[in-house]
This record gives structure tokens, sequence and C-alpha cells, in this order.
């Protein structure tokens, strides 16, 4: 439903004058709710974590493979933060350079479900292209294309590393 209102959606809010991003954060709000159970039932495994590039720092020396930005762990950013969090958890992580990179993420590599980071725009039409696969979105805090930022611990709880960590801790 929330697919098909999309355009007229974006339109009528330009017409009122309101920011048309508004349109998108709902619609990313309500698939994260609507996708949250069934993404939750799939292990970390089988899931893949897509960050952009534009989160890197501008000193970053990491170079471009053909799987993506290769992270060197360098601090200077949430990148290697959120790498090392998620990857022992089982999850696969993805630093891409643009949307047609995405596409070939996808195409290349088997999963049931996405956890994507980005901005308005980006984030709720390629959750929108994967609604079959349980997206979850993780809005940047800042955007801009450039040394862009996100809330690392929203998406440490939209991956489960909390819970992780606690169950680590009992054993």
């Amino acid at each position: 439903i929330v697919n098909v209102f999309y355009s007229p959606l974006k339109s009528f809010a330009t017409l009122l004058g309101l920011d048309d991003s508004l349109v998108d954060n709902i619609g990313i709000e309500v698939r994260n709710k609507v996708n949250k159970s069934k993404f939750e039932k799939i292990p970390p495994e089988d899931k893949i974590i897509v960050l952009p590039h534009c989160l890197r720092s501008a000193q970053c020396e990491a170079s471009l493979k053909e799987t993506g930005v290769q992270c060197t762990y360098c601090g200077k950013c949430a990148i290697g933060i959120i790498k090392e969090k998620a990857e022992p958890m089982g999850y696969r992580v993805f630093i891409v350079p643009g949307s047609s990179f995405v596409k070939k993420i996808i195409q290349q590599n088997k999963f049931k479900s996405v956890v994507g980071v980005a901005c308005h725009v980006d984030l709720n039409q390629t959750m929108m292209a994967l609604s079959d696969f349980a997206p979850q979105g993780v809005l940047l805090s800042t955007s801009g294309c450039f040394e862009t930022k996100v809330d690392i611990s929203k998406v440490l709880e939209t991956i489960g590393y909390y819970d992780y960590k606690k169950e680590e801790e009992n054993v």
C-alpha cells in the first residue's frame, strides 16, 4: 500500500509546501514496523548490511574493490565500528558507492534480509525495491553525500547487537 501511494503523496506534500522527505520518513517507519518480526526471525548469517560510502571520512584510505569499499578500520568514521560489531554476529557488510553498486551486491549475494543505511529518498526507494526481503532501514543523521553521519546505536539496535551481547555474556 505504501508503494502504491508513494508518488501521489510526494506530489501532495510538495503541493502543500511540506518537506517531501516526510513521505520517505513515513515509508521507512512503516516498512520497519511491518517487517520487524520477520526480520528478527532470520539469522544474521542470512542478512546483509549495506552502508553508503558517504559515511567515510575525507581522510579515508580504503580502496574500492569488486565487493565495495574495503574498510581499513582506521576509526575515523562509523563504518569500522559497525563492521566490528556486525561481522562476528554473522552479518555480511557492504560499503557501496551508489545505487547501481547496491544492485550488483544484491544480484551477486544470497540473503534473506537486509539492513540499509542511507538518506531519506535512497533508503525508502531501496526498501521499496527489496520489500520481499524484510528490509530494515536506518536513516543517516546528517546527509549531503560527503562525511555523513549515522546513529551507530540505532544500527546496532536494528541488528540485535545488544541482545547478542547479553547472550554472549551469559554463556
